[in-house]
């Protein structure tokens, strides 16, 4: 159920920043789902070859992420998840606009900066809660009905982890 609840909220998301779905197909065993392809691995990937990131990488990655969460918040949905290995590297852009692999190992470098794009990916903890986009408007978050435990251990907020909205 909650794959489906997945599928069927990321089918309508359509952000540059968010890996999109386009198709879904299934079969007597399987779910089989069609999604934008990311050549460029995952932050977490980046990290461990770079060790640290340069402040004009950090900033392009984090400017992206927050654009994403701004999209996500206005349309009612909290990701619950994100963490480094749900952030993938996507392609580049040559001086004509088409899609080529970042290198020849098909791996984002820090020397790709002005051309990284990042993609939020992995919405299985996603939630849809439709009042979170009023939280701006009323400064409660009382109301945004959300205050369970989810997420990666590691990477869980304080405020979850004292059961506070």
């Amino acid at each position: 159920m909650s794959l489906q609840r997945e599928v069927e909220l990321q089918q309508r998301l359509h952000h540059p920043n968010i890996v999109e779905v386009f198709e879904v197909f299934e079969s007597d065993e399987y779910l089989h789902l069609v999604m934008q392809r990311s050549w460029g691995g995952t932050l977490a990937n980046m990290l461990k070859r770079e060790r640290r990131l340069t402040p004009r990488v950090a900033a392009t990655l984090l400017k992206q992420l927050l654009r994403a969460l701004v999209y996500l918040h206005a349309q009612g949905v909290l990701h619950c998840d994100i963490k480094p290995e749900n952030v993938l590297l996507d392609v580049v852009q040559d001086e004509l606009g088409t899609a080529k692999p970042m290198d020849t190992g098909g791996r984002c470098t820090v020397k790709d900066a002005a051309r990284l794009r990042m993609r939020l990916c992995d919405f299985g903890l996603a939630r849809q809660v439709p009042q979170a986009r009023y939280f701006k408007h009323s400064g409660s978050v009382h109301l945004v009905p959300f205050n369970g435990l989810s997420g990666t251990p590691g990477y869980i907020s304080p405020e979850q982890l004292l059961h506070k909205p």
